[in-house]
């Protein structure tokens, strides 16, 4: 079972657009039959593969993590709210150490 790589669809149109380059660009820098792939990939259809994501870059001249912007800034937030998950346990072990039945 493969994978599938995830990013954000905004981010990828954002920067398409910011390039100046047309579906039409993209379909013949990506060697692609249908521009119509990089519109279902703009619009979260369906997914890139993680090369095709790193051509992406390399055409838009931005730092492959731009594409995942939105999916760090999600894992940030989860990671956070771990952590205050963890301190909460921490605190209250430490009330129930110092303070026994």
């Amino acid at each position: 079972m493969e994978r599938v790589p995830r990013y954000s669809p905004y981010e990828l149109r954002k920067a398409r657009l910011e390039a100046g380059l047309t579906l039409d660009d993209m379909k013949e820098a990506l060697g692609l039959k249908s521009k119509g792939r990089i519109s279902e990939w703009e619009n979260g259809l369906r997914y890139p593969s993680l090369k095709n994501l790193y051509k992406l870059a390399a055409l838009y001249k931005i730092p492959e993590a731009q594409l995942f912007w939105d999916l760090r800034q999600e894992a940030v937030q989860e990671i956070d709210a771990w952590f205050k998950k963890v301190e909460k346990r921490k605190q209250r072990n430490a009330l129930e150490k110092n303070n026994p039945p």
